[in-house]
């Protein structure tokens, strides 16, 4: 920064983000806190317009259907590793249907084998198409077990929930 002022007050600031979180409560908080924060403005005689525009809800997994999605992956494709980790909190349109139905997403892995990262929202994102069979296979055998258990009772679900996580 050399020959610049660093002491320049600007009159007027934009800021622009985004707000993400694992539950509506925490989104409440943060909302709540943020205009905490930009009341300050107000106090040393200043004026700030916030918007929020709310999103996509946070994606809410299943434990129950992840639970099925590994099951049929050991089942029709053992020689696949399954990778558990935080999901993070990406925003998707997805997160509007798990927070109506119990439901799961995961990620299939089919990333070109080229050696290039190629991550989403970017000019060069691909995939090797050669994985979409599989993954059809997934969703359709998961959604075969979860139908299958539809007729259970609740002690039955509850039941078997509690063996999975024994």
């Amino acid at each position: 920064m050399q020959g610049r002022p660093v002491i320049i007050i600007p009159t007027e600031v934009f800021i622009e983000g985004t707000i993400r979180s694992y539950t509506p409560e925490v989104r409440d908080l943060f909302e709540t806190e943020i205009k905490k924060a930009f009341s300050l403005v107000d106090i040393l005689g200043g004026h700030y317009s916030l918007q929020v525009k709310r999103g996509e809800p946070a994606l809410k997994n299943s434990s129950i259907v992840n639970h099925f999605i590994k099951e049929v992956i050991a089942e029709i494709s053992p020689n696949n590793q399954i990778v558990n980790r935080p999901f993070g909190l990406g925003g998707e349109d997805f997160g509007y249907v798990t927070q109506k139905l119990p439901a799961a997403m995961f990620f299939l892995g089919c990333a070109p084998a080229d050696g290039i990262q190629r991550n989403l929202h970017t000019p060069i994102f691909d995939i090797d198409e050669k994985c979409l069979p599989l993954g059809a296979a997934i969703l359709v055998q998961t959604a075969t077990k979860l139908l299958m258990n539809v007729g259970k009772t609740s002690e039955e679900k509850k039941a078997e929930v509690e063996t999975i996580y024994a």
